[in-house]
């Protein structure tokens, strides 16, 4: 009678596990010898690792403190604390009675100086330049007359035929008329010359420094006006309609929330193991909020 024994035997290699099985069998009459199956895998090096734990504070993706940056009454608030606001969405606005006013008085300073300046460069117009020749003719004329009486008069006065009031009074007009004259001269050469490059190019600046004075103003009138930079929420709200506020006084707080950064200080030998972009997991915990405890997925920025 046939008798039938098998065994399984295993051997464990440095790095991996080696499988293989035989089988054996023993009879009265014959022993034979059968091909053995062994299957072969590759080493493979696998790290062993373990978490790395590390405290740290959370803080939002963005927050910026808001405030005026002119100084006014606050007249009217948009938005309260907890609100979820879009960027550019307005927070609150100040009295603009006083800045709109001074945008008037900017521009017309603006226009006057705008038109004297256009002027200057079209230089003086040929009716004006005739009128002072026309002055300067009458007064030419006028000069000529007053000479000669006074001529005549100091003829007259020398052979005592007229008196010496009549003679001052001939001599005052003729001294008059001469001045009347080189006035006259004066005012139309400069009229025929046109105005002076230097008072030209002081047109200009002050012309220049006119339109600055209207962007001045115009800005204050759009800083009366207090809005949100980016999508977020408003954490702190700090002040009251009717209150007179300037440009240091923080008024909100806004946070954004969309993503939550958490920084954390690391031992100098964890330094060299992380890299931006790596996977990690976040344990938040909260005694003020137990519902906001938990394990998330981030990664490092």
């Amino acid at each position: 009678m046939k008798r039938l024994v098998s065994s399984v035997c295993s051997l464990a290699l440095a790095g991996g596990m080696l499988v293989f099985s035989t089988s054996c069998s023993t009879s009265s009459e014959s022993t034979q010898k059968r091909p053995i199956a062994v299957e072969l895998e590759k080493v493979k090096s696998i790290p062993l690792t373990r978490p790395q734990i590390v405290m740290g504070l959370t803080e939002p993706n963005a927050e910026s403190k808001l405030s005026f940056k002119v100084a006014g009454v606050v007249e009217k608030i948009y938005a309260e604390e907890g609100v979820l606001l879009k960027k550019g969405s307005l927070l609150a606005t100040l009295d603009k009675e006083s800045i709109e006013l001074n945008v008037a008085l900017q521009r017309s300073r603006y226009y006057e100086a705008a038109v004297t300046y256009k002027k200057m460069q079209k230089g003086y117009r040929p009716e004006i330049i005739r009128q002072h020749q026309a002055n300067y003719n009458s007064a030419t004329a006028s000069f000529v007359r007053a000479e000669s009486d006074y001529l005549t008069s100091k003829k007259l006065r020398a052979k005592g035929i007229i008196s010496q009031a009549d003679y001052e009074r001939s001599e005052s007009a003729f001294k008059a008329a001469k001045a009347s004259k080189t006035g006259a001269y004066e005012s139309y050469r400069m009229y025929m010359k046109g105005y002076e490059k230097s008072d030209i190019q002081s047109a200009g600046v002050r012309t220049n420094q006119a339109a600055t004075q209207v962007k001045i103003a115009r800005q204050q009138l759009k800083d009366a006006e207090l809005r949100i930079p980016f999508d977020g929420v408003v954490a702190r709200k700090s002040v009251n309609i009717g209150e007179l506020v300037s440009s240091p006084k923080v008024v909100f707080d806004i946070m954004d929330l969309s993503r939550i950064k958490i920084r954390v200080g690391l031992p100098e030998r964890l330094v060299k193991k992380v890299d931006v972009g790596q996977k990690v997991y976040v344990s938040l915990n909260s005694d003020m909020e137990p519902d906001f405890a938990g394990l998330i997925e981030g990664e490092v920025i």
